[in-house]
């Protein structure tokens, strides 16, 4: 038996979804023959016998291709991104964040709900981590071998294999320390120094850098008005905490002027839409899929329910700095720093296939090979600029 037929005989309810990917992919030269037939499981015939004049057969009809789905990744390749005006909430969204610039009063008062909102949900949101710990980890496994992150910059790697050490680091929104008490004890970083608005979350970063023995001390403040010593780290580090930010523009030089020349800047975090005000591509891209994708992939494990498309949430949001200004952290911190490595990737992967889904992708070979179309399709949609990136990872250089 081939593997075609293995795929096709192994998991029948991806067929159709695999083979709708697989033709698209290679009609837009994505993807080889080869591999559009081992992972639509497709015979090799029906794309050596091709019956159109460009070369590609004619599937739109095919009762075995998702003729809904086909239409709608056609729409969305046919206009790019950039061509499509705001929706008015995206413009709301802008006015939003413009206003708390301008306005100190209104930050702070911005501010204080926002210390409320996390006040009341991050209690419940790390009991709710910890008693999920061993799906979590299962998770990541799984994402690991699936290649959720195939393409992304990761600066661990990347460090060790250019032999850098670090004697003084920053990390900015750091939490409870788990990344600087990490790298401090794998000897990439001698001394680190933590900022974060949460004095919870500081106590116990203190507390366990403590009982370890690390190097590390921290201080209270908000990002967006921090100040911080002139030319005095080799590295900084941001992950996750940007999104949150007002003022990127003043985080962004502030950095640069506590950075030593020639030092280097982390950013790992989240690029999408601003304040989550998705445009109608990514929902109609995202309701097409979920439509077509069988139930037990779209079941998450974490959140114990199944997935459902994301929906444009009424501004102004619960949390108010939740991604106040998250689509343009590339832009503001591209244009001060010398880009060293950059990757953009998950365009709607993780809305339809999140950390929760994807150990049930690893559990046959129809699964794993759905996962890679989808991944292929996400990577695809971003090179052609028609859907926009939601992670953004980076290693800057202070000129």
């Amino acid at each position: 038996m081939s593997s075609t037929q293995t795929l096709l005989d192994g998991d029948s309810a991806t067929a159709g979804i695999r083979r709708t990917l697989a033709f698209f992919l290679y009609e837009h030269n994505r993807i080889s023959a080869f591999k559009a037939a081992e992972l639509g499981g497709i015979a090799p015939r029906e794309l050596a016998d091709p019956d159109t004049e460009s070369g590609i057969p004619a599937y739109a009809d095919d009762p075995r291709v998702e003729g809904e789905l086909l239409a709608v990744l056609r729409r969305i390749l046919a206009q790019p991104l950039k061509e499509t005006p705001l929706l008015p909430s995206q413009e709301e969204a802008v006015a939003i964040a413009n206003t708390a610039k301008s306005d100190r009063a209104i930050y702070d008062q911005m501010a204080e709900k926002e210390a409320a909102h996390w006040g009341r949900v991050l209690p419940n949101k790390q009991q709710q981590q910890q008693e999920n710990l061993n799906v979590l980890d299962e998770e990541r496994r799984a994402g690991f071998h699936l290649g959720l992150n195939r393409h992304a910059v990761n600066f661990m790697p990347w460090v060790q294999s250019q032999g850098l050490t670090f004697d003084h680091a920053l990390s900015l929104g750091c939490g409870a320390g788990r990344l600087e008490r990490e790298w401090l004890n794998k000897g990439i970083v001698r001394s680190f120094h933590g900022v974060d608005i949460a004095e919870d979350a500081l106590a116990s970063a203190r507390a366990m850098a403590a009982e370890e023995g690390l190097a590390c001390t921290y201080s209270q403040g908000d990002l967006n008005f921090v100040e911080l010593p002139a030319d005095t780290y080799d590295l900084i580090v941001a992950s996750t905490s940007l999104h949150h930010c007002l003022f990127l523009e003043d985080v962004a030089d502030r950095m640069k002027t506590a950075l030593k020349p020639g030092g280097l800047v982390w950013l790992n975090d989240f690029i999408g839409d601003s304040q989550f005000q998705y445009p109608d591509r990514l929902i109609e891209l995202t309701t097409a899929l979920l439509k077509t994708i069988p139930q037990q992939y779209t079941y998450n494990r974490l959140q114990q329910k199944q997935i459902q498309p994301p929906k444009r949430p009424k501004l102004p949001l619960k949390s108010p700095f939740e991604s106040i200004r998250s689509q343009e952290i590339p832009k503001v911190f591209l244009e001060r720093f010398e880009v060293v490595e950059k990757s953009e990737t998950h365009s709607f992967i993780r809305y339809i296939a999140p950390v929760g889904c994807l150990c049930k992708y690893l559990e046959s070979k129809a699964g794993t090979a759905l996962y890679d179309l989808l991944m292929t399709l996400d990577e695809f949609f971003i090179e052609q600029g028609s859907m926009a990136p939601t992670a953004g990872h980076y290693i800057l250089k202070k000129p």
